[in-house]
Formats: structure tokens, C-alpha cells, sequence
């Protein structure tokens, strides 16, 4: 997809996928709930 694709789009998804997070030590629960502010989520 095209970035100019986007232009006047009120809101963008995404998709965090933890599948990498365990063999880097990363908790994934912990990584959601810090990433949900910044992105917009209402969780």
C-alpha cells in the first residue's frame, strides 16, 4: 500500500505481534498495555 494512500485517514491499525517477544525477554502483556497509550487503544 501506498503511504499517499493514507492521507486523510482519521485513524491507521496495527497489529502487535509477540512472536519474537519471548526469546527476548520480553513480557507481551507488559508490551500491550505500555504500547496502548501512545497508540490511540481503549483497552
Amino acid at each position: 500500500m501506498k503511504a499517499s494512500g493514507l492521507r486523510g485517514k482519521p485513524v491507521l491499525g496495527a497489529n502487535l505481534d509477540p512472536s519474537h517477544f519471548f526469546w527476548q525477554g520480553i513480557d507481551p502483556i507488559l508490551a500491550a498495555k505500555d504500547t496502548a497509550p501512545s497508540s490511540g487503544s481503549r483497552s
